[in-house]
């Protein structure tokens, strides 16, 4: 039996497998200074358009006119603080409390990206997310069948001209996707796939768009449709012990901060019917 203060915890191997982060770009490297926050330009693009006639001249007043797409908003993001703390009596090693403390975070943080993602959980300045800006294409009569509601989230990459299509929705949808077929595991990639669509798994929350919750018998879930999703993660920014002679505690605090973007132009929901 080890000794009294040695009780070494069960390590986390790492981020929720098929979660998030396990889909998410890196944010690109031009965004050194994140820390800060970010402003970046929606792309609300125009596509590709036909042009009808051979201009000859620019004086050709003949010619139709071109399609140009207006530049879109600029969004701003503030970064936010996620932490994991341990506490124990000062009779805990310090090591094995922080190792605790580490252990907790590699457990949330796919989750706490996930929820600064789909709700700004932080409460960090103008950030957007997945509730604010989606559109809500549940049918008028309520969820429909997940397959049809698959097919009308996947019909975005037409409606948007966007080429990199990802869905989203909370792990628990797994086992009824998974048992029509509508997704498989993709070991390359470490996440699951809708055909050639990413599909990321994680620990949402059952409020989506305009406030509306998913059904208290879990038979339907809210599935998202966006563009790529980016983030970057600053190294542990903190680890710090902090006895407190009064009560006998010690305290191990692990501290990073965190960024996410995504584009607003295209982002849609649906509650769709599991079973």
């Amino acid at each position: 039996m080890p000794l009294l203060g040695k009780l070494p915890p069960i390590q986390t191997t790492g981020r929720l497998r098929g979660g998030l982060l396990s889909g998410a770009r890196p944010l690109p490297a031009t965004f050194d200074q994140w820390r800060q926050g970010i402003n970046f330009n929606s792309d609300c693009g125009a596509g590709v358009s036909y042009d009808t006639r051979c201009v000859t001249s620019p004086l050709d007043t003949n010619a139709a006119e071109k399609t140009i797409a207006t530049v879109g908003d600029v969004i701003e993001m503030a970064p936010f603080t996620m932490y994991s703390g341990s506490e124990c009596s000062t009779w805990m090693d310090q090591d094995e409390l922080l190792a605790l403390a580490r252990s907790g975070f590699a457990r949330g943080e796919s989750r706490a990206f996930a929820l600064e993602l789909q709700s700004n959980a932080s409460g960090e300045g103008p950030n957007i997310s997945l509730n604010s800006e989606a559109t809500d294409i549940t049918p008028g009569g309520g969820p429909s069948d997940v397959t049809n509601t698959l097919s009308g989230l996947t019909s975005v990459v037409c409606d948007c001209t966007m080429n990199d299509l990802y869905l989203h929705s909370h792990v628990r949808a797994i086992p009824f996707l998974m048992e029509r077929d509508l997704i498989e595991w993709d070991p390359q990639s470490g996440h699951y796939r809708h055909g050639p669509y990413p599909f990321l798994f994680d620990c949402y929350d059952a409020e989506g768009p305009g406030a509306v919750s998913e059904p208290v018998d879990g038979s339907a879930v809210w599935i998202y449709a966006t563009g790529p999703i980016e983030i970057a993660v600053s190294e542990e920014a903190d680890t710090s012990h902090a006895p407190a002679v009064r009560t006998n505690q010690d305290l191990a605090l692990v501290e990073r901060l965190g960024i996410l973007r995504f584009d607003p132009c295209c982002v849609y929901a649906a509650l769709a019917e599991l079973f």
